[in-house]
């Protein structure tokens, strides 16, 4: 499962345990977290990717390109660099699982390696 933007995606359908995180929303999850969330939520969190429960996945330079590809294709939807992010790695990863609440733009991108991803709540 793949996730940002209070998002996370499973490095392998059949395993999600394994949880791959875009290292670009950490940010967006604290942020995110603090408006919705008590204070301790980001800090439990927190505990969980100094446990090793989420990797954090840096993007690459070929993930970035399609981030800027997104955001253009997308620019009415206003699709921030960390939701690009978030569905550049799940494409890289083979991933068809993110945990978000962000329905709005997850429902409308439509990733290049299947028909949509498959959000988690």
């Amino acid at each position: 499962m793949v996730g940002g933007s209070t998002t996370v995606a499973a490095t392998s359908s059949a395993n999600c345990a394994a949880a791959a995180n875009s290292a670009c929303s950490a940010d967006d999850g604290s942020y995110w977290c603090a408006r919705r969330l008590p204070p301790e939520a980001w800090l439990i969190f927190l505990d969980d990717l100094l446990a090793g429960v989420y990797r954090v996945e840096p993007p690459t330079g070929t993930d970035l390109a399609r981030c800027r590809e997104l955001q253009a294709r997308y620019a009415d939807l206003t699709l921030g660099v960390v939701d690009a992010s978030v569905v550049a790695l799940a494409e890289r990863l083979g991933e068809s699982k993110v945990a978000t609440l962000d329905q709005r733009h997850f429902r409308a991108v439509r990733p290049t390696h299947l028909d949509a991803l498959e959000l988690r709540p």
